[in-house]
């Protein structure tokens, strides 16, 4: 989610580097997203329109459960 809310794009190497994913392993979860339409793949870099990266902001933000809970 972190990685897909930038604008500036992503390629599947420096989200694995970013994120400790193997690079395959990222690069079929990003060939998926882009298959479904929620991710752009555009050269190497995969990009989010405006509305998903705006929703994986907003996720980023939201407390953890255990705080809501307790």
């Amino acid at each position: 989610m972190i990685v897909l809310s930038s604008a500036d794009g992503e390629a599947a190497e420096e989200i694995s580097e970013k994120t400790g994913i193997r690079k395959e392993v990222v690069y079929h979860i990003l060939e998926l997203l882009s298959f479904v339409g929620l991710v752009k793949r555009c050269g190497s870099k995969y990009y989010a329109d405006e509305i998903y990266r705006e929703m994986a902001r907003l996720i980023i933000r939201l407390p953890e459960p255990d705080s809501i809970i307790n």
